[in-house]
C-alpha cells in the first residue's frame, strides 16, 4: 500500500502525514497537527467520482476516519483536505486500496455448550487484512453440521442451529471453509440443556410511525438483549421442545417485566414482538392514555434464569388529540414555482385549543391529506424539519382543486379550494421612499423602489427570497444574472443645458453605472446630459446585463443632490422590462414605468413655507430620559446618563428636527445647512426639562450634523427654531412636554411565523437574522421605532426579553440546548442537531410580543 502527498512537509502549515486505508470501508488521514473538526473539510475520489463519507476524528484530533457505506473497491483513492484556519487552502493526497484479502476465521462463541434449541444463533469472525471482521456474509462460506438443520444468517457472519431435537450432551461438530483463500475453522460443541435467560441488556427505543418518541397512546418498541445460561441470545417467545418443555422470552424461564407506573407505560399479555425483523425479539411498550402531563415511569426486567435485573426510565410525552379541524381565511395566491406555502390549517383538541405546530406534528398519524390537485401540487403536513406540523404546498402545474384532511378514525373533515396560478413574474414598480419634486440648490434625498408581482405581492419574501423566475439556484437571496427581467433607466437633464449638473447621485445604481460609462457630471452648456441604461448596458462584475439586475435595484438606496449653484430640471426615468433573444435579436418589453420629475430652484420663491418638527413624535410629547437614567430608574452602565450619551447611544429615545418645506402643496427639500449649519440655533424656555443636542451622525471625513431634542425633567417647554432660508432668517416654536412614564411597546410589525435553518448555523446569529425571525420592529407610545439591532440597543429600557421556549427534541433522550444572550439576541446551539424545533420571542414587558416557530432543517 502507497500513498503520495502532493507538498513537502512544513511543520508551520498544515500537513498530512500520511493517507492510507484502515478498513474494508475506512480510509485514514492523518495530519501533522491536531485540528478543529467543524473547520475542516474532506473529500474523496476514485477517479472523477466523488465518495460520500463519513468522517470522525480520533481523541487526539489529527487523526481522521473517513468510513464508507460500502466496501472500498480496488484501486487509486484520493482525499482533498480544506480547512478554513490553514494557511495552505487545500492538500491532497494518494492511496492505494488492495482487496480485501481473508486472514483467518474464528468462531465468536460463549461457550462450548449450546442451549437446546430451536434457534440458535451462533456467531463466527471473518478476519481481513485490517485485524477487523471483514465484509464476508455466511453465504460466502461453505458451512458443514453434520445432520443438524441450519440457516445462513442474511448478511451476517453467523448461523442459526436447530438443536430442538438434540439430546443432551450430544456433539456437534461445525466445519466453516472459504474455498478463494482455502482457509477453514472447526469446532465441536456440546447440547446443553433448554435456555434459561440468565443476562438481559436493555438498547435502545424504537418507533412506530412517525413520531419518534413515546406518546399517550401510541407504541414503542424497547430492543433487549437477553442471553441464555451459555452466553447466547435467546430469540424464542412462546416455543416447547418435544418433551413439551416450555421455553423462550414469554415463558416461565424467559423475562419479567414490571412496570411501575400503569398510567405513563402499559405492556400486553403478550408483549414480545420482532418489529424490525432482525430475529431478535423487541419488548412492545404502550403509552399510557391517563397520564396528564409529560411523565415518565421505570420499567424493570427480571431473568427467570438469575437474579439479574436492569431497570430503564421511559419518558411519556402526553399530547393533545385532534379532536376537530378547519380552514382559516386564505387569501394568497399560490403560483408555478412557490415553494412550502403553509395553508392555514387549524386543529383542536376536545377542549377547543387550537394545537401549535409542534402539537399537530404529535399528532400527526391521526390526521390525512388527500388533495385533488393531482400532479400540480404537491401537498404534505410535514412531522419533521423545515416545515415541522405545517400543511404545506408547493406550486408545480396550473390547476384548480381541493385539498381535504381528515382525522382517522372519524367523519371529521376540513377542505381548502386552490387555484394553483401560472408563475410569478415582476409586474409593477413601487416607491417605498418618495423623492420630493422640488429641491432647493445643495439638497439631498433618497429614492427607493420596490416590485410586485402580477398578484400585487412583493417579488421578495420575509426570508429575502425572490421568486422563482429571478431567484439563483444557488442562493434565492440573489437575482441570477441570465433572468430576462430587468430595470432599464434614464437619468437627464429635461431643462436648458446650461442646468447640466443641477441634480446628481451620490449614491445607488445610477451612480454606479454613471461612474462605469464615465459620464460624470457635464459641465457643457451645449447639450443635455443624460444617462441611459438599457438592453445595451453590459456591467458583467455588477451583475448587470441588458440593463440593471433587479437585485441592485429592488429595495437600493439611491440618493441625489442638488447642485449648490445650479437651477434646473431633471427626470428619472425607471422601467421595469423583459429582455428576450428571438432567433438572435434582442427584443424588449416594458411592464411598468416610474417617472419622476424634479426641479432645483434657488429657494427664494415667496410662495415657498417652511415647517419645524420634531420627527415621529407623537403631541411633541417625549420621554424623560435623561433624569431617568440618572437617577437610575433605567440601569444602564453602558451608556453616560446625560443628553449627549444618549442621543450618542440610545438615540430613539431623541427626536431629530425636521426643516420641511412645500410650494404648491408639494415638497420642497431643503439643505441640512439650513437648519443644522452651526450650533446654537435652538433655545428651550424651561432647559431643564428638554436639551437640543448637536451631533455628527456621519462620519470625521464625512460629517453630517444634525439636531435632536431629548427630554430631561418631566414638564413643559416651548422650543424655539432659528434656520436659514434663501432669502434670509426664519424662526418656528413648537410647544412641548416631557413625560415619565417609560416607553411601552404599543405595536409591533414584522417576524415570520415559521422559519427553519441548519443546525450548525444557528449559532451567532441574532434572533432578527433572515434564516430566522426576519426584520422585526416594534414602536412606543412616544413614536419611537426600534427595529432589529436598535432593538437590543434600547433593551433596558424598553424592558425586552429575548428568550427561546418550546424547544422539541428528535429523541427522548435528546439533550441539545440553545440559548440567547439577553443583552443582545445573539443565538448559541450547543449539540449535535437532535433539535426538532424551537420557538424565538421577543416580549415586553405589557405582554405585546412577536414569535417565530424555527424548525430545524
Amino acid at each position: 500500500m502507497h500513498a503520495w502527498l502532493s507538498r513537502p512537509y512544513r511543520p508551520d502549515r498544515l500537513a498530512i502525514d500520511e493517507f492510507k486505508a484502515a478498513g474494508a470501508r475506512k480510509l485514514q488521514v492523518t495530519l501533522n497537527q491536531p485540528v478543529e473538526a467543524d473547520k475542516v473539510t474532506f473529500e474523496v475520489k476514485q477517479g472523477d467520482t466523488v465518495l460520500d463519507s463519513q468522517p470522525s476524528f480520533q481523541e487526539m484530533r489529527n487523526v481522521a476516519d473517513l468510513v464508507f457505506a460500502s466496501p472500498l473497491k480496488e484501486g487509486e483513492y484520493t482525499v482533498t483536505v480544506q480547512s478554513s484556519d490553514a494557511a495552505a487552502a487545500s492538500l491532497t493526497a494518494r492511496t492505494v486500496v488492495e482487496k480485501e484479502r481473508l486472514e483467518r476465521i474464528e468462531f465468536a462463541a460463549a461457550s462450548d455448550m449450546l442451549p437446546r434449541s430451536k434457534q440458535v444463533y451462533l456467531e463466527f469472525n471473518a478476519m481481513n487484512q485490517y485485524g477487523e471482521k471483514g465484509t464476508w456474509s455466511a453465504s460466502q462460506f461453505d458451512i458443514q453440521t453434520g445432520r443438524i438443520p441450519f440457516a445462513n444468517v442474511s448478511g451476517k457472519q453467523a448461523i442459526k442451529l436447530n438443536l430442538e431435537e438434540e439430546d443432551q450432551d450430544a456433539a456437534v461438530s461445525l466445519s466453516i471453509r472459504h474455498s478463494e483463500s482455502g482457509l477453514s475453522a472447526q469446532k465441536t460443541f456440546t447440547v446443553g440443556d433448554l435456555p434459561m435467560v440468565s443476562k438481559i441488556e436493555i438498547g435502545e427505543l424504537l418507533f412506530s410511525g412517525t413520531i419518534k418518541k413515546l406518546v399517550s397512546g401510541g407504541t414503542a418498541y424497547l430492543k433487549v438483549k437477553a442471553l441464555d445460561q451459555y452466553g447466547y441470545p435467546v430469540m424464542a417467545i412462546d416455543a416447547k421442545n418435544p418433551d413439551g418443555k416450555e421455553y423462550g422470552l414469554n415463558s416461565s424461564s424467559g423475562v419479567r417485566a414490571l412496570v411501575k407506573d400503569s398510567s405513563v407505560l402499559t405492556l400486553e399479555d403478550q408483549p414480545w414482538f420482532d418489529y424490525d425483523n432482525d430475529d431478535f425479539p423487541e419488548l412492545k411498550l404502550i403509552g399510557g392514555t391517563e397520564a396528564d402531563q409529560v411523565r415518565e415511569s421505570e420499567i424493570t426486567l427480571y431473568a427467570f434464569g438469575s437474579s439479574q435485573s436492569v431497570t430503564q426510565s421511559i419518558p411519556l410525552t402526553v399530547i393533545k388529540a385532534p379532536f376537530s379541524v378547519q380552514f382559516g381565511g386564505f387569501t394568497k395566491t399560490v403560483a408555478v414555482g412557490d415553494k412550502d406555502v403553509v395553508l392555514p390549517l387549524i386543529v383542536k383538541d376536545d377542549q377547543g385549543a387550537v394545537l401549535s405546530s409542534n402539537e399537530v406534528a404529535d399528532g400527526i398519524d391521526q390526521l390525512n391529506v388527500h388533495s385533488t390537485l393531482g400532479g400540480a401540487a404537491d401537498v404534505r403536513l410535514e412531522a419533521q424539519g423545515a416545515n415541522r406540523g405545517l400543511l404545506v404546498i408547493t406550486g408545480l402545474k396550473e390547476r384548480s382543486g381541493t385539498v381535504t384532511v381528515d382525522i382517522s378514525g372519524t367523519t371529521k373533515k376540513a377542505s381548502l379550494s386552490l387555484n394553483i396560478q401560472e408563475e410569478r413574474y415582476p409586474a409593477k414598480l413601487t416607491v417605498k421612499t418618495v423623492i420630493p419634486s422640488y429641491f432647493i440648490r445643495d439638497a439631498e434625498n433618497d429614492y427607493v423602489i420596490l416590485i410586485k408581482d402580477q398578484y400585487g405581492e412583493l417579488i421578495r419574501n420575509a426570508s429575502n427570497e425572490y421568486i422563482s423566475v429571478l431567484a439563483d439556484a444557488a442562493d434565492a437571496t440573489k437575482v441570477r444574472s441570465d433572468a430576462e427581467y430587468k430595470i432599464h433607466a434614464q437619468f437627464k437633464n429635461i431643462g436648458p443645458a446650461d442646468g447640466n449638473g443641477a441634480l446628481y447621485p451620490t449614491l445607488g445604481p445610477i451612480k454606479t453605472a454613471m461612474d462605469y460609462l464615465g459620464t460624470g457630471r457635464s459641465a457643457s452648456s451645449d447639450t443635455r446630459e443624460e444617462l441611459t441604461v438599457d438592453e445595451n448596458f453590459n456591467q458583467a462584475a455588477a451583475g448587470n446585463l441588458n440593463g440593471f439586475s433587479i437585485g441592485n435595484m429592488y429595495n437600493a438606496k439611491m440618493t441625489f443632490k442638488g447642485d449648490a449653484a445650479k437651477t434646473g430640471t431633471y427626470q428619472i426615468a425607471l422601467s421595469l422590462v423583459k429582455v428576450t433573444n428571438n432567433n438572435g435579436k434582442t427584443e424588449v418589453e416594458e411592464l411598468d414605468k416610474l417617472t419622476k420629475n424634479i426641479e432645483i430652484i434657488d429657494g427664494t420663491d415667496s410662495g415657498i413655507t417652511y415647517q419645524v418638527v420634531l420627527d415621529t413624535a407623537v403631541n411633541n410629547t417625549l420621554y424623560a430620559a435623561v433624569d431617568a437614567y440618572r437617577d437610575g430608574e433605567v440601569a444602564d452602565a453602558t451608556v453616560t446618563a446625560s443628553a449627549y450619551g444618549l442621543v450618542k447611544d440610545r438615540i430613539k429615545l431623541a427626536k431629530e428636527v425636521i426643516l420641511s418645506a412645500k410650494k404648491s402643496g408639494q415638497d420642497v427639500r431643503v439643505p441640512l445647512s439650513w437648519l443644522h449649519g452651526s450650533a446654537g440655533t435652538i433655545t428651550s424656555s424651561n432647559p431643564s426639562v428638554a436639551s437640543a443636542v448637536y451631533t455628527n451622525t456621519g462620519t470625521a471625513a464625512a460629517p453630517i450634523y444634525k439636531y435632536f431634542v431629548i427630554g430631561d425633567e418631566e414638564g413643559a417647554s416651548t422650543l424655539t427654531f432659528i434656520y436659514r432660508t434663501a432669502k434670509g432668517v426664519g424662526t418656528s416654536k413648537i410647544d412641548m412636554k416631557t413625560k415619565g412614564d417609560r416607553p411601552e411597546i404599543v405595536r409591533t410589525s414584522g417576524g415570520k411565523p415559521y422559519a427553519a435553518i441548519e443546525y450548525n448555523k444557528i449559532s451567532g446569529k441574532k434572533m432578527w437574522d433572515y434564516a430566522l425571525m426576519g426584520e422585526v420592529s416594534l414602536a412606543d407610545q412616544y413614536g419611537g421605532a426600534y427595529k432589529n439591532d436598535v432593538m437590543a440597543a434600547h433593551v433596558n429600557v424598553l424592558g425586552l426579553i429575548f428568550y427561546v421556549t418550546d424547544i422539541v427534541h428528535t429523541t427522548p433522550a435528546g439533550d441539545d440546548t440553545i440559548s440567547v444572550d439577553p443583552a443582545t439576541a445573539a443565538l448559541t446551539y450547543t449539540g449535535d442537531g437532535d433539535i426538532a424545533s424551537f420557538t424565538l420571542v421577543i416580549e415586553a414587558p405589557n405582554g405585546k410580543k412577536v414569535q417565530t416557530v424555527v424548525n430545524v432543517k
